[in-house]
């Protein structure tokens, strides 16, 4: 398992340019900038702007339309879900913790036990 001071290695240019982000914000922090970076897990939940490209939204969404699970992969990678009520929540803590406790500071948003493979969901 990885925490907020595991190294790097991200596979994608999505995952390269996040860190890329974090290290060039993480140098202009000072007295009057204070970058927080939310690493999130994977997003799930109804919202205004509901995203189907999201894996667990888009499983319920052709579910609830089709009657049938489809499935986009071999169900063998490992997806981190987390609702976006918690993300929220963890958006609203951060931004009324002291400064002193969160500057430039990293957040994993999520937990362990919501790391799933998609091919355990096929029982569902």
């Amino acid at each position: 398992m990885l925490d907020e001071t595991s190294s790097f290695n991200p596979v994608t240019p999505y995952g390269q340019s996040k860190v890329l982000v974090e290290r060039d914000l993480s140098a202009l922090a000072d007295g009057s900038f204070c970058p927080v970076y939310l690493r999130n897990a994977t997003a799930y939940g109804v919202s205004p702007k509901l995203r189907f490209d999201l894996v667990l939204n888009n499983l319920v969404a052709f579910a609830m339309t089709t009657g049938q699970v489809l499935m986009k992969s071999d169900g063998t990678p490992w997806r981190p879900i987390v609702h976006i009520e918690d993300i929220s929540r963890a958006f609203l803590a951060l931004m009324t913790a002291p400064t002193s406790v969160v500057c430039n500071q990293a957040f994993n948003v999520g937990i362990n036990k919501e790391n799933y493979r998609s091919m355990n969901w096929r029982t569902w």
